[in-house]
C-alpha cells in the first residue's frame, strides 16, 4: 500500500509540473501589450511590407515572444491589418508622440514610432524599393528630404 501511495504522489506532482509547464509555454506566446493608440494617416504610406492608404488606424505595441510589435489595423471595413516588426529601438527624445514618415520616390514610408510616454522610439527599415531623394552637397552619404510627422494619440493598457 506505502509504494502505492508513493507512485501515486510521483505521478501527481509529474503532472502538475507538465501542467505548470504547458501553461508557462503558452503564456510566452500570449503579448503582452504594451501600449496601444490611434492615428490618422493623410496620405498612403509604406509600413514595412504593408501599403497603408490614407484613413483611420489603430495600433497595438506589444511583445510577443520576446520581439517587440506593433499590430497595424484600419478603422474601415476591408482596409490593412498586419504585424510591423522594429529593426531598433532607442529613447525617444521627441517633444510628442507620432509616426515619422520620410518622402521615398512618390510616396512615404514610415521610418520610426515616437513614443515619448514610454520614452521609446521604435525605427522601421526603408524597404528595398524606396529611393532616396537626393544626397548630401560634398557628402556621398544619401539625405532624406522630406519628413512629415503624424500625431499620434496613445492609451496604456
Amino acid at each position: 500500500m506505502r509504494s502505492r501511495n508513493k507512485i501515486s504522489l510521483v505521478t501527481l506532482s509529474l503532472a502538475a509540473a507538465l501542467f505548470l509547464m504547458a501553461g508557462m509555454a503558452a503564456a510566452q506566446g500570449s503579448p503582452i501589450s504594451i501600449l496601444s493608440g490611434s492615428f490618422t494617416l493623410p496620405f498612403d504610406a509604406q509600413w514595412g511590407a504593408m501599403t497603408l492608404p490614407a484613413g483611420d488606424y489603430t495600433f497595438d505595441y506589444s511583445a510577443r515572444y520576446g520581439e517587440r510589435i506593433v499590430e497595424v489595423r484600419g478603422t474601415a471595413k476591408g482596409s490593412p491589418h498586419g504585424l510591423v516588426l522594429p529593426n531598433g529601438q532607442d529613447q525617444s527624445s521627441a517633444a510628442g508622440n507620432g509616426l515619422v514618415c520620410r518622402r521615398a520616390g512618390d510616396g512615404y514610408v514610415i521610418g520610426a514610432l515616437e513614443l515619448p510616454v514610454i520614452q521609446t522610439k521604435l525605427t522601421f527599415g526603408l524597404p528595398p524599393s524606396a529611393k532616396i531623394l537626393a544626397k548630401g552637397g560634398n557628402s556621398k552619404a544619401p539625405t532624406q528630404l522630406a519628413q512629415v510627422r503624424v500625431p499620434i494619440t496613445v492609451a496604456r493598457k
